[in-house]
């Protein structure tokens, strides 16, 4: 799946706006910055991407990516019934780490060993002194097995179990009837269905 920055370049190409259109309307004082964050080159702060989500009229889990181990990605939240725009988050990153470790059962030592992130920075972290890049976001959200968006304290589901009787009550026939047909997705059919499904979208 596209990273967070060639998405953000592939939906500025669609919409047909060049990085200084882009860059004015984020703020930015010129094209350089869009320039380094389309290449890579530079970490995007959680507001940043709440709002190149609102500059390119797209949600935020879609320039994330949420999890491809799911059986529908993030970015469709319209079957979850939640929402994860600017103003929903709920909770703390820090308290959503002691959280997910608690479940897990994992001391700092532990994650750092799992992840490769420093006992000192996980523990700016829990203390709520730092928020890490969106990478290490992503990264212990995956080893925490929860998604990146309830870690980042978003009105989020902790996770995607599509067997919990409030997900499928909440459910449409026809939206059940898509997940049931969905399940043995690999990863590059998933992304093809979400291409067409954003294309039914704009539409």
């Amino acid at each position: 799946m596209n990273t967070i920055y060639e998405k953000i370049k592939a939906r500025r190409i669609e919409l047909g706006l060049t990085q200084d259109e882009l860059a004015k309307q984020m703020g930015y004082s010129s094209r350089s910055t869009i320039n380094k964050i389309e290449s890579g080159l530079v970490d995007i702060t959680r507001n940043k991407i709440e709002k190149f989500a609102t500059v390119l009229n797209v949600p935020p889990a879609y320039l994330l990516g949420w999890r491809e181990d799911i059986y529908f990605a993030d970015q469709l939240t319209a079957l979850t019934g939640h929402s994860i725009q600017s103003n929903s988050i709920q909770d703390t990153f820090a308290n959503r780490l002691k959280i997910a470790m608690q479940r897990k059962h994992l001391s700092q030592t532990d994650l750092s060993n799992l992840t490769g992130i420093g006992k000192s920075s996980l523990s700016t972290y829990l203390k709520g002194d730092y928020k890490p890049q969106q990478s290490k976001i992503d990264l212990l959200s995956s080893i925490l097995g929860v998604t990146s968006a309830w870690l980042m304290g978003y009105d989020f589901p902790i996770d995607y179990n599509v067997n919990n009787t409030t997900f499928i009550e909440n459910l449409t026939l026809k939206q059940k009837e898509v997940l049931e047909n969905i399940q043995d997705f690999n990863n590059e059919q998933l992304d093809k269905l979400l291409e067409y499904i954003l294309f039914l979208k704009s539409r």
